[in-house]
C-alpha cells in the first residue's frame, strides 16, 4: 500500500501513463522488487522502462525469484547492471553504490529521460548520501523537464535539498 500511495499515486502515474506512450521510471532503491511488481500490477499494458538501482546483489536476486516469481526473460547481467523484461516492463538495475554506479551509467546513455523517480533509499539518517543536494543534482541529470519525485520524507532540509538541486 505505501508503495502505491508514496510512489505510483504520488508521482501520478496513472495520468502519464494515459497520455504518453512510453513511461520511464527511477527507483531509488530496488529492495524487495515492490515498486516495479506493482507498476506492473496496477498497469498491465503500459510500456514501461523501469530503472532502479540496488547496493546488495543478493537482494535483487530474491526479488527475482520471490517477488517477481521468476516471471522475467531477456535477461542480460553485466558488472555494472542487470537488464531484463517483466512482463511488459523493460528493466534495468545497477549494482553497487548508486553515487558511483549511476555517474558510469549516464556515461554509456543507459537512460532516457526520467518521467517520475519514487526516492525510497531508506531514511536520511540510515543512508544520508542519498539525501544530499548532490544526489538531487544527479537525478535532476537523468530527468524529463516535467519529472515528478516522490518520498515519503517530509524533512524541511530534504526539500530544500531538492528545491536547490532544481525540484
Amino acid at each position: 500500500e505505501e508503495t502505491i500511495y508514496n510512489y505510483i499515486n504520488g508521482c501520478n502515474i496513472k495520468t502519464f501513463v494515459q497520455n504518453n506512450n512510453f513511461t520511464n521510471i527511477f527507483d531509488v532503491g530496488f529492495g524487495p522488487g515492490l515498486g516495479l511488481f506493482y507498476l506492473q500490477e496496477c498497469f498491465p499494458m503500459a510500456d514501461i522502462n523501469y530503472y532502479s538501482i540496488e547496493i546488495d546483489p543478493i537482494l535483487i536476486d530474491w526479488a527475482i525469484h520471490h517477488t517477481l516469481k521468476n516471471e522475467i526473460i531477456d535477461v542480460q547481467k553485466h558488472d555494472l547492471y542487470i537488464k531484463f523484461k517483466f512482463k511488459n516492463i523493460n528493466v534495468l538495475i545497477l549494482i553497487g553504490d548508486a553515487r558511483k554506479t549511476l555517474p558510469v551509467a549516464i556515461s554509456q546513455d543507459l537512460f532516457l529521460p526520467i518521467h517520475a523517480i519514487f526516492q525510497d533509499p531508506f531514511s536520511p539518517k540510515k543512508n544520508p548520501t542519498l539525501w544530499t543536494i548532490e544526489w538531487f543534482k544527479l537525478l535532476k541529470s537523468i530527468s524529463h523537464p516535467e519529472v515528478l519525485i516522490s518520498t515519503y520524507s517530509s524533512s524541511v532540509s530534504i526539500r530544500k535539498s531538492m528545491i536547490e538541486a532544481g525540484f
